[in-house]
């Protein structure tokens, strides 16, 4: 069995994306930050897949950090690997912070990892000296961190939450000492972490991700008008978005569209595309691209995440690709829908498309077999 996996994390105060190929680290990635995961991770994810000269069919697994750490953060990183280990339909791993934070610390085990929560608490893991857990992952306060330590002789404390667990430890008497280099998650690790589960046995990590706080409790209504009221914003999406892209294609059709293809489109002249993502999380939910050319724009493909759809953020993105392809040139615009898919041609006639044409039996899928209908919508006019 070969050991090719692509590793990522965003679930701390740095993101980081690792190549690990034939025994060892081929590429990497690695930057300090509060706020900014969303949008560094993904091109850190294609640089090292271009230093390492690879494309995604070449890996054997994706692995990804899976928390604690900035709610956001973890999610943003867990939503990227999934939307790549899908794209590329590859096996998916997740491994805790806490473990990365041990293996960077080679032989050298802490007695204590801590992770910043950004407030008066921490996340912490206790580990024994040949680095297996002393305990669960858990959150305590600055106080409850002290109590864990009676009587301790010597901590070493890892993560990136280590100044302050020491300060407060050594504070209170007790003999406390950061780690010196492991202050961050890396995916180095991650991925060393993962090569060892996949070579020995073929085992992945769960993907679960690690949450310490208990969620809020909602009632699906309130749920239903969150989707309705989130904040959302639009990304002029690029190559280097072609596997968050392919991965919501497969999501909303049945079609697949590989990541190589779909960053290959977006390289193309007169190509352009959209994508949405949740204001809060930056994750992705909606996706459109146009092509414009001789003053006619095409619908190439458009859709909304099937969480996200009847919330109004599909007339947002169509909205956006109408005005780009008007900046471009283009005079009328069309599009191919399946005349089964009654939501979309709703949504189509309402900002002014009209159906022009019909292709019997255009769409087969393992749903059955359906005409494909050409809208076409005047720019001059809208």
């Amino acid at each position: 069995m070969t050991g090719t996996i692509l590793a990522l994390d965003s679930a701390g105060s740095a993101c980081s994306a690792a190549l690990w190929r034939d025994g060892r680290i081929a590429a990497h990635r690695f930057a300090e930050m509060e706020h900014g995961h969303a949008e560094a991770l993904i091109p850190m994810v294609q640089a090292v897949m271009a230093e390492a000269n690879l494309g995604y069919d070449a890996l054997d697994l994706i692995a990804a950090g899976t928390g604690p750490g900035s709610y956001t953060g973890v999610r943003v990183g867990l939503a990227a690997a999934r939307a790549i280990a899908s794209a590329a339909a590859k096996p998916l791993s997740g491994v805790s912070n806490f473990d990365a934070l041990v293996a960077a610390c080679g032989p050298e085990r802490p007695s204590l990892v801590a992770l910043e929560t950004r407030r008066a608490d921490l996340y912490i893991q206790l580990f024994a000296a040949d680095g297996t857990a002393d305990s669960p992952p858990s959150i305590v306060t600055e106080d409850g961190l002290v109590a864990l330590f009676d009587g301790t002789d010597h901590i070493l404390v890892a993560g990136d939450a280590a100044p302050r667990a020491v300060a407060l430890l050594t504070a209170a008497g007790r003999t406390a000492q950061a780690h010196p280099t492991a202050g961050h998650a890396d995916a180095r690790f991650i991925a060393k972490i993962a090569a060892q589960r996949w070579l020995r046995d073929g085992t992945t990590g769960g993907t679960e991700p690690i949450y310490l706080r208990p969620p809020d409790a909602r009632t699906v209504a309130e749920r239903a008008a969150d989707k309705r009221n989130l904040p959302t914003s639009l990304v002029v999406a690029g190559a280097v978005h072609g596997p968050v892209l392919a991965a919501l294609q497969q999501r909303c059709f049945d079609e697949r569209w590989s990541t190589e293809a779909m960053s290959a489109l977006l390289t193309q002249p007169g190509v352009a595309a959209t994508l949405l993502l949740a204001a809060d999380s930056q994750i992705p939910i909606g996706y459109g691209m146009i092509r414009s050319v001789a003053g006619e724009a095409e619908i190439l493909t458009f859709g909304i995440d099937p969480g996200y759809r009847r919330s109004g953020h599909g007339r947002r993105i169509l909205a956006d690709l109408i005005e780009r392809a008007g900046k471009a040139g283009a005079e009328t615009m069309f599009l191919e829908v399946a005349a089964a898919n009654m939501a979309a041609r709703k949504l189509y006639e309402a900002v002014g498309f009209a159906m022009v044409g019909r292709r019997v039996g255009y769409y087969r899928s393992p749903r059955g077999v359906d005409d494909g209908l050409t809208y076409r919508l005047n720019l001059r006019q809208t």
